[in-house]
């Protein structure tokens, strides 16, 4: 039953958290918005899974969310800053 919550279009390993994050969501697009936002912070950080993340210290996740937000904002328009950092924040 919980194996056919979601199935993600990539050939990665499955992550788990990623796929509850995105069993929240109904929009498909939203849905691929937040894969990509998600994958992005994960290559930020350096992290292999989203259970590496929740692992992390409250400190050391401030600091890794503040650096992707100043990393964010020379890579990318400002409006849309808000929109990959609403995946972050959803899932933490």
């Amino acid at each position: 039953m919980g194996d056919k919550i979601l199935k993600t279009a990539t050939k990665d390993k499955v992550d788990s958290t990623l796929e509850y994050l995105l069993a929240s969501l109904k929009s498909p697009a939203s849905k691929r918005t937040y894969e990509v936002s998600f994958r992005r912070f994960l290559r930020f950080t350096g992290m292999k899974n989203g259970q590496q993340i929740l692992d992390t210290s409250h400190k050391k996740l401030t600091e890794l969310v503040i650096g992707f937000v100043l990393q964010l904002a020379k890579e990318v328009n400002p409006n849309t800053v808000p929109t990959i950092l609403s995946t972050v924040r959803s899932f933490l």
